[in-house]
């Protein structure tokens, strides 16, 4: 994680606007990216679950995780 700045930085040296896009968007998936794999993880674990977990388990399951 400390060597994300040298990169950013690298980015921006091109000064145009896909530059500025390009180091936005690195940054972006950078802080954000774990929480959007949470976030798709427990929809696939949701939307894969065996027939024989209730409805009421696979909530607990989701609160017990998110919260």
């Amino acid at each position: 994680m400390a060597g994300i700045g040298f990169n950013l930085q690298k980015i921006l040296e091109g000064d145009t606007y896909f530059a500025k896009f390009r180091a936005t968007f690195y940054s972006t998936v950078i802080s954000a990216g774990p929480w959007l794999l949470s976030i798709v993880t427990l929809f696939l674990l949701t939307y894969f679950s065996p027939e024989s977990i209730s409805v009421y388990e696979i909530m607990y399951f989701r609160a017990l995780i998110i919260y």
